[in-house]
């Protein structure tokens, strides 16, 4: 074991980059135990940007505990809820709207979240176990994505833009770019 790997051990959290006049950069550095001992997962993200607060998440977690297992402590090789949701605050609502039909849809008892992310500047909602009357649930809010803002959750306005494809509406673009 190496000394950094020693250091990592005990690490869950942030190493924060600041950089003047850049947007502040960080990697999330996680343990995971796994039947084959510890992983450390690292992410690279911009902090208030690309990821749901972990309070979000974890209400989805509370409500329906069997569709999110993993959510944060799950193992990234068996499914990529290890990471969190993948995408910003803004989609909350429409996620929780989906995760709500999708249960009045009687899903069946197999039926499992296996990523939720961002995509090209839409709603990637991956599962397993699912039927037609879910999946077509599923389609219907990842199109609904690209007219919702994935920041603050505005259907005012919304565009896709930028070189890193982002769904914001007009004052989300204007924040970003001031």
């Amino acid at each position: 074991m190496t000394l950094g790997q020693k250091a990592l051990d005990g690490l869950n959290g942030f190493l924060i980059q600041l950089e003047t006049g850049k947007p502040i950069k960080a990697t999330e550095v996680r343990r995971v135990d796994t039947p084959d001992g510890p992983m450390h997962i690292r992410r690279e993200t911009t902090l208030g940007g690309d990821k749901m607060q972990k309070e979000l998440e974890d209400k989805f977690l509370e409500k329906w505990p069997t569709w999110f297992a993993g959510l944060h402590d799950g193992d990234p090789r068996e499914t990529c809820l290890a990471f969190g949701f993948e995408c910003s605050d803004g989609w909350n609502d429409l996620l929780w709207r989906l995760c709500e039909d999708i249960e009045k849809l009687g899903p069946g008892e197999d039926f499992r979240v296996e990523q939720v992310k961002e995509k090209f500047g839409g709603l990637r909602f991956y599962t397993s176990g699912t039927n037609t009357e879910v999946f077509n649930r599923i389609t219907e809010a990842e199109n609904e994505s690209y007219k919702t803002c994935e920041f603050c959750g505005s259907k005012e306005d919304v565009t896709s833009t930028g070189s890193w494809v982002t769904t914001r509406c007009k004052s989300c673009r204007e924040k970003k770019n001031a």
